[in-house]
């Protein structure tokens, strides 16, 4: 039979409690939950390919801050869609082929450009492929 106890928090950062907690659920002493965690994140962690990309990765990025008939949004907005392009196409970050990677700001982010993107990673992207899907949306206060 299983023996259950309750585990008190005193403050929302008490490691003490929270190792009980995990050790708990994982049904190991609380004195081996440091030493199961490490060895899982070895687990995690994959080498990168040998070409530094993600081969099969496809990204799209959409960035508007200038909507018609609606006052101009911060450019903020276009550079956080900038940052997030970069960051997909950095080799050593996310790796994404920058060829595959497909920024739309503005003026290219219409309907039928959205529509052509959805369409070419749709076609491009196969079962096996990493695509990220985000979706920003800002809202400005005050305004």
């Amino acid at each position: 039979m299983r023996r259950f106890e309750a585990v008190e928090f005193r403050s929302p950062d008490d490691e003490v409690a929270f190792t009980r907690l995990l050790a708990g659920i994982l049904g190991i002493p609380p004195i081996q939950v440091e030493g199961y965690i490490q060895a899982k994140q070895g687990e995690a962690k994959l080498p990168p390919s040998p070409s530094g990309k993600l081969e099969h990765g496809h990204a799209l990025v959409i960035g508007i801050a200038n909507y018609p008939k609606v006052k101009p949004l911060s450019e903020t907005v276009l550079n956080d869609a900038r940052d997030m392009h970069a960051l997909l196409t950095e080799p050593l970050k996310a790796g994404y082929p920058p060829e595959r990677a497909t920024l739309l700001l503005d003026g290219q982010a219409t309907g039928a450009g959205i529509r052509k993107a959805l369409a070419d990673l749709a076609q491009h992207a196969g079962a096996y492929h990493k695509t990220p899907r985000t979706l920003t949306s800002v809202r400005e206060v005050g305004r």
